[in-house]
């Protein structure tokens, strides 16, 4: 697929993501804890860490199926 002839809405450019001092948790127990991040639109991100350090959870709250306790996107 060409990245570049997609639609991309509207006003035909890409979103810019991002975090501000984001955290989230499940329970009692923080998993993301003042995270803070800007992914700029034709750019590549990688988000390593190990198991159960929230990577999921950041791209659960990208999409909009988690809403972060603090911060803002």
């Amino acid at each position: 697929m060409n990245l570049a002839a997609r639609n991309l809405g509207l006003s035909g450019t890409a979103a810019r993501l991002r975090f501000e001092n984001i955290r989230h948790g499940y329970g009692s127990r923080d998993i993301v804890r003042d995270v803070s991040l800007t992914a700029y639109p034709g750019r590549v991100l990688c988000l390593l860490g190990p198991s159960g350090s929230g990577k999921s959870t950041l791209l659960r709250i990208a999409a909009g199926l988690e809403v972060p306790r603090g911060g803002g996107c």
